[in-house]
């Protein structure tokens, strides 16, 4: 019997848009032999954390972040075989982790933190302000940190 599209989630990892951020549940992120992050991009996220979903996620060209060191609780994750598959098709739905931190992955891929002060889920003015500050300041800190090395 097919699921009937009124009863489908449309708030999954896959329809997440590009620098946003939602919470997972954490066994939505798999390892693989080789110690390799991915998303499983079926399943369902959420504006806010609440007791399943407490991994947050961002969405980037490249994948996702997943913020491990941000959780609540102590998660932990073990190395599986792969692939990892759904559906009669075989189709693959994993999308890779690429970072564990907006630091992170503005150091790897030379994006300015200013591309993460969009938000598609509803914050107020207030916490986009210090979450602004808080990134800026992150990274006043490391070009400070990278310039004093050179």
């Amino acid at each position: 019997m097919q699921l009937p599209e009124s009863h489908e989630s449309k708030n999954t990892i896959e329809n997440m848009e590009e620098y946003s951020s939602y919470f997972v549940a954490p066994r939505a992120m798999r390892v693989d032999r080789s110690g390799v992050c991915h998303m499983n991009e079926s399943y369902t996220c959420r504006s806010g954390a609440w007791w399943a979903t407490q991994l947050k996620i961002t969405k980037v060209p490249e994948g996702y972040i997943a913020h491990i060191h941000e959780m609540e609780k102590k998660y932990t994750w073990k190395k599986e075989s792969e692939p990892w598959f759904i559906g009669t098709l075989l189709e693959k739905c994993y999308g890779k982790v690429v970072a564990f931190s907006i630091d992170e992955y503005c150091k790897t891929y030379s994006v300015h933190p200013s591309k993460f002060l969009w938000y598609v889920q509803e914050v107020s003015e207030v916490e986009k302000e210090e979450s602004a500050k808080a990134i800026i300041e992150n990274f006043k800190k490391n070009l400070k940190k990278d310039y004093n090395k050179n």
